[in-house]
C-alpha cells in the first residue's frame, strides 16, 4: 500500500492529473477525484499545496458546485498540512470584511469555513477518543472556543441574517456540517437562534426545494452534534408536524424522514446508554 502512496506511487500521480485537469477547466468530475483520494488519504495533502492558489481561487468560480467542492478540499488540506498559526490565519483571511465581497466570494469562504471548523473539531474528538464523549465535548469548547467562536459566529449571523439565497444555501450546510462534527463553539449562543432560523426556512415555500432540504439536514445535524443538545425534541416534533405538510414535496419529505430516523435513533441510543461516537 505505502508502494502506492509513495512520490513517485500512481496515486499520487492520478491526484498530479487531476490537478492538471482542474487547471485547464475547473468542473465537478476532477474536483471530486481529488476530494475523494484526500478523503481517503488525508497525507498527500502535501502534494496539493504547490496547487494551493489555484484551489482558493475557485471559492470564488461561477459555478457553485466548483465553489462547493474546492472549499471541502481545502479544508482537508489546511487541516492536515498547516500549522495552528497558519489555520488562524486563514480563518482570520475568510472572515475579513466579509459584508463587502461578492455573493459568490460569500457563498465559498462560509463553505470553507464551516468545512474547515467542522473538520478541526472532528479531528480534535479523535485526537481524544480515549475520554467519555461528555468529556472530550467540554474539553474541546474548553480549548477551541476561543480560536472558532468568531468563525461559527459569523457563520450563524449570514445564516440569520442573509437575504440572498445563495449565502443562505452556503450557511445552512456550513452550519449543517459543524453541527455533524460536535457542538457549535460559541459561547454566547446555545444554538437556539439557528435551529429556529433552520425550520424557518424549511417552513419557507418561497425558497427552493434545494435550500430547504439542506437546512432540514443541517437542523438535523445541530440535534447530534452533541449528547446533551437543548433543542432536539423541539426539531423532533418539527419534523413530525411538518412531514404531513410536505407530503406533496417529496424531496423536501425524504430530507425531513432521513433527520427523524437519526434523531430518534441517537434519541434511542442516549436512553439506553449506548452512546457511540
Amino acid at each position: 500500500i505505502d508502494g502506492l502512496m509513495n512520490k513517485n506511487g500512481p496515486v499520487p500521480a492520478y491526484l498530479e492529473l487531476a490537478l492538471d485537469l482542474i487547471a485547464a477547466n475547473p468542473s465537478k468530475v476532477p474536483l471530486e477525484c481529488v476530494l475523494e483520494v484526500l478523503g481517503g488519504v488525508p497525507r498527500l495533502s502535501a502534494v496539493v499545496l504547490s496547487r494551493f492558489d489555484m484551489l482558493k481561487a475557485l471559492q470564488q468560480h461561477s459555478r457553485e458546485e466548483v465553489r462547493e467542492l474546492a472549499a471541502q478540499i481545502i479544508a482537508v488540506v489546511v487541516c492536515e498540512s498547516y500549522t495552528s498559526p497558519q489555520v488562524d490565519a486563514l480563518i482570520h483571511e475568510l472572515g475579513r470584511n466579509f459584508s463587502e465581497k461578492t455573493v459568490e466570494q460569500q457563498h465559498g469562504y462560509i463553505l470553507t469555513l464551516g468545512y474547515t471548523v467542522g473538520r478541526l473539531v472532528r479531528k480534535y474528538f479523535e485526537q481524544h477518543s480515549q475520554l467519555k464523549r461528555e468529556e472530550t465535548e467540554k474539553k474541546c469548547k474548553e480549548d477551541l472556543a476561543d480560536r472558532l467562536a468568531g468563525a461559527v459566529r459569523l457563520i450563524a449571523e449570514f445564516l440569520i441574517d442573509s437575504p440572498h439565497p445563495t449565502v443562505l444555501n452556503a450557511a445552512c450546510s456550513a452550519v449543517g456540517e459543524l453541527g455533524r462534527c460536535g457542538p457549535l463553539l460559541d459561547p454566547a449562543d446555545d444554538g437556539s437562534r439557528c435551529v429556529k432560523k433552520l425550520l424557518a426556512v424549511v417552513d419557507d415555500a418561497k425558497l427552493g426545494s434545494k435550500i430547504r432540504e439542506k437546512a432540514a439536514l443541517a437542523a438535523g445535524f445541530l440535534s447530534v452534534g452533541q449528547l446533551e443538545y437543548p433543542h432536539r425534541k423541539l426539531v423532533i416534533q418539527h419534523f413530525l408536524s411538518s412531514a404531513q405538510v410536505y407530503s406533496k414535496c417529496f424531496n423536501v419529505l425524504f430530507k425531513l424522514y432521513i433527520c427523524q430516523r437519526v434523531l430518534f435513533l441517537f434519541d434511542f441510543a442516549l436512553k439506553t446508554g449506548n452512546q457511540r461516537d
